[in-house]
């Protein structure tokens, strides 16, 4: 079964991706505003249509069917994923063994995703209006794709959620499960157990300094410079015969330009000037107003560096699609700052806060959304009903 673009109709993929925005923003100004604490039923609303949108979407991304044989064929097909971490496996063998369509677990995946998004808005329901359609937007294109991640990444921030509400136990308990799921979650494991177990103020310039890296990486940064650690990594014979041996020994591919997303689709997909530049901007608008709010409590500090994070990571990264992944982990945070940030600005002058605010909605809602509207992607427009 090969994706193409021609797959369903990119009007019908539009109109359903519009509903459910309004419907976010609907049930996230609900959430914020409300007096009365209705937060259960809005959340409600916002997860069954954003689980049955996403969750029905066919071909929604190139590893799709790589994921969706896992299920139907329980690891039998050529292609599936091999050696499957353990709670990955079991849950792909026991849905199969359950006889439901395969449809089914998409849901589920898109559900539990949600979920765990909300789990961390309930302790900053103020955040829910912008946090709800911001998370939709930017993280859309990922969470299409990459699905054993996002299976694993709920069970992150349901961690967080937990150490929110001070259930150690539970925290820790459940930060153990995601790399049963995806190994790759080990890396955020581990900054989340430094950056909640380090008490740490953040310098008064420091949002300045942060700005002025990432605008010299931006600059100056040439990924051909990996070249080199991939020659180091194959160097390495303590990861032989590891689940990491596959990178190790592709680390050419997986590491330098020729893991670019743009190359391994022959080009179909292009990042523009304008949108390079856009992103540095609403990028650097995150790290320098982020900053000025770093310090009001350690929570929001915490959002602030895993935001950081993926934006370093990205732009050290560019379009490498391993490298992408790791910054995927922290993504989810990006639309928690941008909301904190707007939500915040009040100290602020007018004009400033009227620019800050300006850029933010034309980068996310019409660059990132209004300007595809109507467009298929490259693995086309289709839903269940298309297969």
């Amino acid at each position: 079964m090969l994706w193409n673009s021609n797959i369903g109709d990119p009007i019908v993929l539009w109109i359903f991706k519009t509903i459910l925005l309004f419907i976010l923003f609907y049930c996230g100004y609900h959430i914020s505003n409300d007096r009365k604490d209705n937060f259960k039923k809005y959340a409600y609303i916002s997860t069954i249509f954003y689980s049955l949108i996403e969750g029905v979407r066919w071909m929604r991304g190139v590893d799709y069917w790589h994921y969706y044989q896992d299920i139907a064929t329980n690891f039998k097909a050529i292609g599936t994923t091999p050696d499957p971490e353990p709670v990955y496996e079991l849950f792909c063998t026991l849905f199969y063994n359950s006889q439901l369509p395969v449809c089914i677990a998409f849901v589920f995946y898109s559900a539990i995703l949600f979920i765990s998004f909300l789990s961390i808005i309930r302790h900053f329901k103020d955040l829910a209006i912008w946090a709800l359609p911001l998370f939709f937007i930017i993280t859309v294109g990922a969470t299409e794709n990459h699905v054993r991640q996002f299976f694993a990444i709920p069970f992150v921030l349901f961690a967080f959620s937990a150490w929110l509400s001070d259930k150690k136990i539970l925290c820790y308990c459940l930060l153990c499960v995601a790399p049963l799921i995806h190994t790759s979650s080990l890396l955020f494991v581990v900054v989340f157990l430094l950056f909640t177990h380090w008490n740490f103020n953040m310098p008064r310039k420091g949002g300045i300094i942060l700005l002025i890296v990432y605008v010299l990486l931006f600059f100056t940064w040439d990924i051909s410079r990996l070249g080199a650690f991939s020659t180091w990594l194959q160097t390495l014979d303590a990861l032989t015969g590891s689940k990491f041996e596959g990178y190790v020994y592709n680390a050419d591919r997986w590491f330098t330009g020729e893991g670019s997303i743009e190359e391994l689709t022959g080009g179909t997909v292009v990042t523009s000037t304008f949108r390079k530049y856009s992103e540095f901007v609403s990028s650097s608008m995150i790290i320098y107003y982020g900053y000025k709010f770093v310090n009001q409590n350690i929570y929001y500090r915490i959002f602030y560096i895993f935001s950081c994070l993926n934006l370093f990571i990205q732009v050290l990264g560019g379009d490498i699609e391993l490298i992408g992944r790791f910054a995927e982990f922290f993504l989810i945070f990006i639309p928690i700052t941008i909301s904190y940030i707007v939500t915040a600005f009040k100290p602020y002058k007018s004009k400033e806060k009227i620019i800050v605010y300006t850029i933010f909605f034309f980068v996310y809602f019409v660059y990132m959304f209004l300007k595809y509207w109507g467009t298929p992607t490259i693995t086309g427009s289709g839903f269940i009903w298309d297969a």
